[in-house]
Parts: structure tokens; C-alpha cells; sequence
């Protein structure tokens, strides 16, 4: 019987360890995760071994493409454990990687800054500190190097009492206690980012409104990506997630509108096209989506002064494909086509160049062939049908062109376009002829950016359910992209 209860009273002393051990490692860990700043509004984790294995490289040669050489040179860093970059609570930018050997990290501290690099660092308030490029503060101990920036000389000491707070902040009020980390560490991939989107840039507002309903807030959605490198290129599996029961019910409302891509129009995409879209649509239900839109509601009333627009909309019933065929962005090289169930609106055409007519402010013109022509102020296009194919755009040779020389452009991604509702390709050779992506790689002066450019043929976007997006970047003749970086890194260094 003694036996007995020395065995049980062993068992919960085992138990009690543990679980004393459980809540150490839990509340009180020595471990660099505790040193990222509380309520991150933006985090991304890098595997570097997930990234080799994916690209078929070495861990040590991916290393090689990090500033400085850190992964090759004694930097006192583990490259073995994951690496996070963040926006902080304060929209600073930072960067988190786990110390296996602090002097090292000091060593190659102090080298560096012989070089210029950076401040010789300086120990102060249990930690070593530096300035990297005269506006990013580095401070490090035995347990983590936390970098973070950018600012002004004269914000450094604010910054630093900030970040004495990250080195003396238990597990539980970090950044690895939030639902951002939680979502950047669900899956194994080379890189996962969690973001809200009232993050981005304000350029951008607008437009992600336009795919919010009603009242809804960016603040109400967050991005969740993975990025793979693939021996032919790069690929990004995101996930839009909402807690906001309006956001989740509008794109399912809006995913069952909608049918899987049947690929037809596919077929007629310009060799020297810069973008093409393409939905599988119902026309009543575009309608009512279209209406939503202030904007977009006032030019169908503008549209409908002189020919029935709401008509041609709800004769839609299939694949909707939209192609801008030039990089100058001046809004008269598109073209708009559509799959139709019927074409009732034709024996609307007597009525429509009455309707110009009397208007007094509209031109319309019957070239015969149910193919048209319509002007109200800026507003001008050719439309017309060919077969139960709608076509329309502002320019007559688009329009003539439409849907008769058959390309093998889109062959490539023929099967994935079908696997659902929305499809974006876009020709990155081509972009580069943008004045905007000119200006801006000559504005950042960056080699890096247009030979990064230089990899890619095309980027495609695939949406297969409500709240799933894939995005893949093909590279030029399948090169690995990991490998060209790495053979650009040796030849510039």
C-alpha cells in the first residue's frame, strides 16, 4: 500500500514539473520571441531552410543573397530559426532574428563599422546598440538582435527606450502572443505574411474599397500570404480573413454569383497585350454589383440616355474578359468582351439612334452588322456583337480586331484559369514600359528592381474560392529565381 502512494505521489511530482516547466517555457522563456513588440500591425516569418528546399539550393547559399554576407561571416546569428520582419504598433518597421553567440554578433558588429557600415556598438541598459545606416537602431543580447527604423538621429534615444521594453517584455504581452503571429506560423512556407488592410499605402484606398460592401473598413480585412520560390518562379497563396459577419457574407454572396471560367475568350489575347482579366459572371447579378458603386452607378444612368446598357448587362451570362493592350495608360486601348445568353438588345438599335438623335449631346452611328458606334461628351466606344460575343471599346481597331486572330498566349495557364471565378494576367516585359514602373525604378535608382523585373515573363492572379487567391510569377525560359539571384549576387560582388 506504501508502494502504492510513493508511485502516485511520483507521478504528480512528475506532473507538477512538467507542468511548472510548461509555464516557465510559456510566461517566462528565455527565448528570442519574447523580444518582438507587442500588437504588430504588419508580420512576416522567413524560413530560410523551407526557402532552400523549395528553390533547390543550400541554406548557406541562400544566405549569401542577405546583406553583408551575415549567413557566411561569424555573425553570431541562428539561421536556423525563423526570422521576422513586422510593422510596429507605432509604424515602425523592424526585424527580429534569434543570437546563438553574442559576442560573435558584437565581433561582427565592430567589423562592419570599421567599414562604415554602422556605429561601434555600446553597451547600455543590459543590451549592445547601434545605428546601421545613420536611421535603423540594432540592439542585441544573449537571446536576440532586434532592428528597427527607420528615424532621425535625434529620435534614436526614443526609440531605444522603446525597444529596452521589447528585452525586458514577458512571452505574454509580445508579439508572439497576438493572432498575427499565430496566423504567420500556421502553415510551413519559405515566407508568411499576416497584414490588416487599412495598412496599405492611402494610394490604394479607393480602389480596395470598391471591392468592400457598404460601411465596411479596411480595418475589418486582413491579408494572410504564403510565399514559395519554385524552380520555375515564385508563387503566393493568400487568404482573406474578416471578423466582420458583413465582409464574410458579401463575398460569399458574391463568389456564388459567380460560375467557374470556361475559357473561351482566352483565346484572343494580343501577343503584345500588357493585362487580361477575366470573370465568369451572371448579367443580373453584375448589375446589381455594379450599382453599388457611386461612381460606376452614375455612368450606367449616363449609359442609359442613349442606349440600354442595363439590357446588355443582363444578357451577359458567362465568361467577361477585360484586355489593356498598351502600357500608356490614356484610357483608349482597352477592349471589353462578353459571353451572351441572348441578344435581344439589337432590336434596340432603331430606338437607339432615335434616342441620339432627339438627345442633341450623344452621336451614334449603325455601321451595319450589329456593330455601333457612341459618343456623350468624354464618353466614346465602339460595341457590337460578333456571334453571342459582346464586344466594346474606344477604339475602332480593337473592335474590329475582336475575337478574330486565335493566340496561344493564355495556353500556358489555360487549366488554372478554370479552376474559378476570376483570372489576371499580366505581362511584366511589358509593364516595364510604363511610364509609372519607369519612373519609379529611375526615381529609386534601383539595378536590383529592374534586373528582379528582368527574371519574369508574366504574373497571373487566381481566385478559387470566396476568400482564396493564389499569385504566380513564371520566370523567363523556367529559370530558378533563388539561383539567378545568387548568380546576379557573385558577379556584383
Amino acid at each position: 500500500m506504501k508502494a502504492k502512494k510513493y508511485v502516485i505521489g511520483g507521478i504528480l511530482v512528475v506532473l507538477l514539473c512538467a507542468a511548472g516547466y510548461w509555464c516557465w517555457r510559456t510566461f517566462m522563456s528565455d527565448s528570442y520571441l519574447d523580444v518582438l513588440p507587442s500588437r504588430p500591425k504588419a508580420l512576416a516569418a522567413v524560413d530560410l531552410s523551407v526557402l532552400s528546399a523549395d528553390a533547390g539550393v543550400e541554406v548557406e547559399d541562400v544566405g549569401k543573397i542577405l546583406p553583408a554576407e551575415w549567413v557566411t561571416a561569424r555573425s553570431g546569428i541562428d539561421w536556423s530559426q525563423k526570422i521576422y520582419v513586422f510593422v510596429s504598433a507605432k509604424e515602425y518597421v523592424g526585424l527580429l532574428l534569434p543570437v546563438k553567440d553574442a559576442g560573435e554578433l558584437e565581433d561582427f558588429f565592430r567589423s562592419r563599422a570599421e567599414k562604415g557600415f554602422c556605429t561601434q556598438p555600446e553597451e547600455r541598459f543590459g543590451c549592445h546598440w547601434s545605428v546601421v545606416d545613420g536611421k535603423w537602431l540594432a540592439g542585441f543580447d544573449g537571446k536576440a538582435l532586434l532592428m528597427m527604423g527607420p528615424g532621425l538621429a535625434a529620435d534614436m534615444d526614443r526609440l531605444r527606450q522603446e525597444m529596452v521594453g521589447c528585452f525586458r517584455q514577458k512571452r505574454q504581452v509580445s508579439g508572439a502572443s497576438t493572432a498575427l503571429f499565430a496566423d504567420v506560423n500556421r502553415n510551413q512556407a519559405a515566407v508568411s505574411v499576416a497584414v490588416q488592410l487599412d495598412l496599405l499605402p492611402s494610394l490604394y484606398d479607393s480602389a480596395v474599397k470598391m471591392s468592400l460592401p457598404e460601411h465596411a473598413d479596411l480595418s475589418d480585412v486582413s491579408l494572410l500570404a504564403d510565399l514559395h520560390f519554385t524552380e520555375k518562379g515564385l508563387r503566393m497563396d493568400a487568404e482573406l480573413h474578416s471578423a466582420n459577419a458583413a465582409v464574410v457574407r458579401y463575398y460569399e454572396q458574391l463568389f456564388r454569383s459567380t460560375g467557374t471560367i470556361d475559357g473561351q475568350l482566352a483565346g484572343y489575347v494580343p501577343e503584345d497585350a500588357l493585362f487580361w482579366a477575366c470573370a465568369h459572371v451572371n448579367g443580373e447579378e453584375l448589375l446589381r454589383y455594379l450599382r453599388r458603386n457611386p461612381a460606376l452607378r452614375t455612368f450606367l444612368m449616363g449609359l442609359n440616355l442613349g442606349v440600354d446598357a442595363d439590357l446588355m448587362i443582363r444578357s451577359i451570362d458567362g465568361d467577361v474578359a477585360f484586355m489593356q493592350e498598351s502600357p500608356v495608360m490614356n484610357g483608349k486601348n482597352f477592349l471589353l468582351t462578353a459571353q451572351l445568353k441572348n441578344t435581344d438588345f439589337l432590336s434596340e438599335a432603331d430606338y437607339w439612334e432615335k434616342s441620339a438623335a432627339a438627345n442633341g449631346a450623344m452621336a451614334f452611328r449603325n455601321f451595319g452588322n450589329d456593330r455601333f458606334f457612341i459618343s456623350y461628351g468624354d464618353i466614346r466606344f465602339y460595341f457590337g456583337v460578333k456571334g453571342k460575343t459582346l464586344y466594346v471599346t474606344p477604339s475602332e481597331e480593337l473592335g474590329e480586331a475582336a475575337c478574330r486572330a486565335a493566340t496561344d498566349v493564355m495556353s500556358p495557364w489555360t487549366d488554372r484559369m478554370k479552376e474559378g471565378p476570376l483570372f489576371v494576367w499580366v505581362n511584366l516585359r511589358r509593364l516595364k514600359e510604363m511610364a509609372a514602373v519607369s519612373g519609379m525604378m529611375q526615381d529609386m535608382d534601383s539595378d536590383g528592381l529592374q534586373k528582379g523585373l528582368d527574371l519574369f515573363d508574366d504574373l497571373v492572379l487566381c481566385v478559387s474560392d470566396s476568400n482564396r487567391i493564389t499569385l504566380e510569377m513564371r520566370t523567363q525560359g523556367g529559370r530558378n529565381v533563388l539561383k539567378e539571384l545568387l548568380k546576379e549576387w557573385k558577379q556584383s560582388n
